[in-house]
């Protein structure tokens, strides 16, 4: 029963990492690729911050008769029809002009459903990472040899190397757009094209390439990208329409040039998002905002912090609810363990039940239902561990060394869903009463407090 305690302990301040990745929004996916065309053809966009122009595409798929190239058009757009063969299917992008100019690089994409499937120089990354090489041009021409060899990227392995892309350009709204699927016009004012745009602004500014670029993203793990890109990468998309900086300066007050970072209201509604009070944020948290994207960091571990960022003064009824869904891409839990020999360390899964975790705010603010936060935190739980650890400590089940710390990576988005108790959420906190409910194994919710 004490071991249940203090699983259950370490589970809720393991949710209590990720929530940072609400912000600590009330104290305590979407990708976005809607719109896809016919169920038997592939489509989508060329672009690099402007159309690539009559470009030339190949499909290969891991099984079936070989597929005729197609071109792209003036706006970037293709399609392909498939007759008959297997998924998933790799295309890369040759030749074509960019704003008149040649294009001398090779792009690529990966399908694992029919639908929309876009070619940038992100979607170039990801499978570079999935095929983990630093040449997926030389990748692609091995295919026609070996075609069957692209059922090795399951979607799940897709899943992962997105959630890597959206921690390494943590300065970029990518947690609402999947570059692969998210249909989109590349003109200036759409936040994909902006996104794209931004990247090739900053390799301009750097000299950095896009050949380093791939580089980067071949290792697998894919944890950053080459030294100071990220800072002139960041900068140059708050530079674009979608970045804040002018919709900021039309919201017309303090917080508007980053759409509301330290919680400009009306700045934050025409600029971007009316966001947290970062001066609220415990020493040694570290807060930065972009556009509706959100950074947070510690300096080593803090104590796990008791009040949020985003608690409203008078909290409303607004009726509206918030689901945020996070992503780990690690999570370790330090200063205590297991010692039954033969038997699994119980705290040791603790990440991965936090794998997807769903929290839904009730009662939420408006501008919360359009945040993407991306984190890299470390809470010290010594405290709030203590009295379950504390009886356990005798028995010999446990060993415990202070402090007791949780490290989490990760990011969380957040969307406006209809009714929280169908959200499939694990807690349900309501911002107005401060009731928070935890579902049982009946599908039902109860209050805990």
């Amino acid at each position: 029963m004490q071991l249940k305690t203090a699983l259950r302990k370490a589970t809720k301040f393991g949710i209590g990492l990720t929530a940072v990745a609400t912000l600590l929004l009330s104290g305590c996916d979407g990708d976005g690729g809607s719109g896809a065309p016919a169920a038997s053809t592939l489509s989508g966009v060329a672009a690099v911050g402007s159309p690539i122009v009559s470009s030339t595409l190949k499909v290969t798929c891991a099984a079936g008769s070989a597929l005729t190239p197609t071109t792209t058009s003036s706006t970037g757009a293709w399609q392909i029809t498939l007759t008959g063969q297997t998924l998933p299917c790799a295309v890369q992008l040759s030749g074509g002009t960019i704003n008149n100019v040649p294009n001398t690089m090779l792009y690529h994409s990966i399908a694992t459903s029919t639908g929309t499937v876009n070619i940038t120089p992100l979607t170039d990354l990801m499978v570079a990472n999935l095929a983990g090489t630093a040449t997926p041009g030389a990748w692609f021409s091995r295919l026609n040899a070996a075609p069957s060899t692209l059922t090795a990227i399951t979607q799940s392995k897709v899943d992962e190397t997105l959630t890597k892309l959206r921690i390494v350009l943590n300065g970029l709204p990518l947690n609402t757009i999947n570059p692969i699927n998210t249909t989109f016009t590349p003109t200036p004012g759409n936040a994909s094209d902006d996104i794209l745009a931004a990247l090739n602004a900053a390799m301009i500014s750097t000299g950095v390439t896009h050949e380093a670029l791939l580089n980067s993203a071949s290792i697998p793990a894919f944890t950053s990208l080459v030294t100071g890109f990220d800072a002139a990468l960041t900068s140059a998309y708050a530079g674009t329409a979608s970045g804040g900086t002018t919709g900021g300066t039309t919201g017309g007050t303090t917080g508007g040039t980053t759409g509301g970072t330290a919680g400009g209201t009306a700045g934050g509604t025409a600029g971007g998002t009316a966001s947290c009070n970062s001066t609220a944020a415990p020493a040694g948290m570290n807060y930065s905002q972009t556009g509706n994207t959100i950074t947070v960091t510690t300096t080593g571990c803090i104590p796990v912090p008791t009040a949020g960022m985003c608690n409203s003064s008078s909290p409303q009824e607004t009726g509206i609810n918030v689901l945020s869904t996070s992503s780990m891409l690690s999570f370790q839990m330090t200063g205590i363990s297991f010692n039954i020999p033969g038997l699994p360390d119980p705290f040791s899964s603790v990440g991965s039940a936090l794998a997807g975790t769903k929290q839904c705010i009730a009662n939420a603010p408006a501008e919360l239902g359009n945040l993407n936060i991306n984190f890299d935190v470390c809470y010290d739980m010594t405290l709030q561990m203590a009295s379950s650890v504390d009886a356990m400590r005798s028995t010999g089940m446990i060993t415990v060394t202070n402090p007791i710390t949780g490290t989490a990576k990760g990011s969380t988005t957040m969307q406006t869903v209809t009714d929280c108790a169908t959200s499939g959420a694990y807690t349900i906190t309501d911002a107005f009463t401060g009731k928070i409910l935890v579902k049982q194994p009946n599908g039902t919710y109860s209050q805990i407090n």
